[in-house]
């Protein structure tokens, strides 16, 4: 993973600016971690936010439209092959969104992306 990014995302997901929120990439509540990612993409000029239903959103590039995984041009940003990364645990292999929706912390999430990505 680009060194760069992965400290970006890091920094992100420990300022408190993301409110944190399970099952899709960014509602009106907050964001997932691949939110907070999507969203920094959205930052350097990559990508949009479009409502999807009234309380969540989607990732828009191009005609491509993603409410719950990482877009390519995402995963090309930060130099990453997978739309979910995962990360190794003592329980097995999960995927930060799967870790995200079952109630790992930001925190805890930044500190896997640290060490493993």
């Amino acid at each position: 993973m680009n060194q760069r990014i992965k400290d970006l995302w890091a920094k992100a997901l420990r300022s408190g600016t993301y409110e944190q929120t399970p099952g899709s990439l960014h509602t009106i509540d907050g964001f997932c971690c691949l939110g907070v990612r999507c969203d920094l993409s959205r930052k350097e000029g990559n990508g949009e936010w479009d409502t999807y239903d009234g309380e969540a959103f989607v990732f828009v590039e191009g005609s491509k439209r993603e409410w719950d995984l990482l877009p390519p041009s995402v995963q090309q940003w930060a130099n990453l092959a997978s739309a979910c990364p995962i990360v190794n645990l003592e329980e097995g292999i999960k995927a930060l969104s799967e870790l995200n929706d079952a109630g790992a912390t930001f925190e805890q999430i930044a500190t896997l992306i640290e060490e493993q990505l």
